[in-house]
């Protein structure tokens, strides 16, 4: 019949132990017992350090709690992780055609699409500092036949890194510096540069032929189709872009419903084919909380910006001019996660105006 334990039984387990009488292995192993109580308790000590906002709390001012663009970049330095996937098109691509002999015959229009997806985490390393560092890489296609011709497939990849430092927080407003560097690698098909290329030399040794009286049948191609060094004629398109700026980041809450941000870059960058760039970016923006309006766990980023080039499109044009809204859940402190909209104008070298529009998932995740 069971019997139920008696604090006072004899058991071998319970009997009481001299602490003089502990072996060494006993003594060290109690040792590290005591250092692993101090750790696991010293974490929770750690996480009151009051420098540090947590879990989103860094993102709000004066009640507000600011909704994160990916357009115009806030102030704040909360350690967070975000991600973005998206896809879009551009219209209105127009691409010069010329002879060969370097004219311009005709401009002609197509259209692209194209995929991304973006990765950066911020760490707070202070009361006042974040570093940062991400990865990204976004893919053009030709979607009919001369677009395709002309830009192909293309990939552009690449990082950043950058620190914000905070100059000012007050109930309502923040003022932050901001370093950042990027460097991105191009990498593209592009058929028609090389049709462009090998047909002219053709048709100058055509034209060579028929200027010393000769006739032009397929070994006289055959024979000028050897004396061309089509090693200067690349299908394949490469090259490099990178730029350092630096900038100030505001942000500032009018209500617990409606906040403002501002942020402005300067520096200098080498794109692609334009060396020792000035740069110049500047963007705001502002940020809707409908859940402290009308109780709704939505909010909304709206934001503009103008660069007058971008590593990413560098070989398209410049000028960009960026329209954007950001649609989010907003029931957690902690989580921003919806809908990314952004439609662009890009200036294109032919005089012309390249129109493309995107969609996203973003998410924001803060520590």
């Amino acid at each position: 019949m069971f019997q139920p334990a008696r604090d006072d039984y004899p058991s071998p387990l319970c009997k009481e132990t001299d602490v003089r009488s502990l072996d060494n292995a006993s003594r060290r192993c109690a040792a590290l017992a005591a250092c692993a109580i101090l750790a696991f308790t010293a974490v929770p000590l750690a996480a009151q350090d009051t420098t540090h906002a947590m879990g989103g709390a860094g993102r709000e001012l004066g009640g507000h709690r600011f909704v994160p663009s990916r357009i115009v970049v806030d102030p704040f330095i909360a350690s967070r992780f975000t991600s973005s996937i998206g896809f879009g098109g551009a219209r209105n691509l127009e691409v010069p055609v010329y002879n060969y002999q370097d004219s311009l015959v005709t401009t002609v229009t197509g259209d692209l699409g194209f995929m991304n997806i973006d990765f950066e985490y911020q760490q707070q390393v202070t009361g006042w500092l974040a570093l940062r560092g991400g990865v990204g890489a976004i893919a053009r296609l030709g979607v009919d036949g001369f677009s395709f011709a002309a830009e192909g497939v293309s990939t552009i990849y690449g990082y950043n890194v950058g620190a914000t430092g905070r100059i000012l927080r007050s109930g309502r407003f923040q003022l932050s510096a901001a370093l950042d560097y990027s460097s991105n690698a191009l990498y593209g098909v592009q058929p028609l540069t090389y049709l462009q290329g090998v047909g002219g030399e053709v048709r100058r040794g055509i034209d060579s032929v028929l200027a010393i009286g000769g006739t032009v049948d397929s070994t006289t191609i055959r024979d000028i189709l050897d004396q061309i060094d089509l090693s200067q004629y690349n299908a394949v398109q490469q090259g490099t872009a990178n730029r350092t700026s630096v900038g100030l980041r505001l942000a500032y809450a009018a209500t617990p419903w409606l906040g403002f941000t501002v942020a402005t870059q300067s520096g200098v960058g080498n794109l692609l084919q334009r060396k020792d760039l000035g740069i110049i970016d500047v963007g705001a923006g502002a940020s809707l909380d409908f859940g402290a309006l009308w109780n709704v766990p939505i909010g909304v980023a709206l934001s503009t910006r103008y660069q007058n080039a971008n590593e990413r499109s560098s070989d398209l044009g410049a000028d960009i001019t960026t329209f954007g809204a950001f649609i989010s859940y907003a029931a957690r402190r902690d989580l921003a996660l919806g809908l990314d909209l952004s439609n662009a104008s890009l200036g294109q070298v032919t005089g012309g105006t390249l129109r493309a529009s995107r969609a996203a998932i973003t998410m924001t995740y803060y520590f």
